[in-house]
């Protein structure tokens, strides 16, 4: 049986990727399976993985690849893993399990909050057009107001235009009346005068 790259990769704590680009960088010192060509599944026998255990810890040190060469040169290796390849492929297949049932519920909550967020997105819209609707009645009114202003405005003006002639023709009789007045005073006293000459 053959490890996985995803074997490897959940061995090691790294991706799969990096599985991959180890097994390039350390092609010399892996078995053929490890690079089977462009497009086929990377297989590792046990003694790849002493190949990856040894650049993982070398890794966790800090030491370059240039060191780690040096040392597969020397024909150093690290541990080979205590768990078999079909007992890998379970423990990453459960994983892959926990990771889907993890993702899952963070998607749920996810969902749960999206159908929170647009039920109070929905209550604020009908209590807007709550709003929008009595503004449109406001402005309504308004309008009705504004016409009757209007009407009344045209009335005053009317009004006071009434008011205005019958102020002018009240004084014009007035006017008249006390000239007339004035008038009959003058001719008054002359035909007092032409009374008391004749008697």
């Amino acid at each position: 049986m053959f490890y996985r790259s995803k074997d490897a990769a959940a061995l090691y704590n790294v991706t799969p990727q990096t599985i991959g680009a180890w097994a390039k960088e350390f092609a010399e010192y892996l078995s053929s399976n490890a690079n089977p060509g462009h497009k086929k599944q990377r297989l590792f026998t046990k003694e790849d993985m002493t190949v990856f255990s040894l650049v993982s810890d070398m890794q966790d040190n800090g030491l370059a690849f240039a060191d780690m060469h040096a040392t597969l040169k020397t024909g150093n290796r690290g541990e080979p893993p205590t768990i078999e390849p079909t007992e890998m492929q379970v423990i990453v297949a459960n994983e892959h399990e926990n990771r889907l049932t993890i993702e899952n519920e963070r998607l749920t909550r996810a969902l749960v909050d999206a159908q929170q967020a647009l039920k109070k997105a929905e209550t604020e819209l009908a209590s807007l057009r709550e709003v929008e609707d009595r503004n449109i009645k406001l402005e309504t009114q308004l309008e009705g107001a504004l016409t009757v202003k209007g009407e009344l405005q045209n009335q005053i003006a009317q009004l006071q235009a009434k008011i205005e002639r019958l102020a002018l023709k009240t004084g014009e009789e007035f006017a008249r009346g006390y000239v007339a007045g004035i008038q009959a005073k003058i001719q008054t006293p002359d035909n007092n005068k032409e009374n008391s000459q004749g008697s």
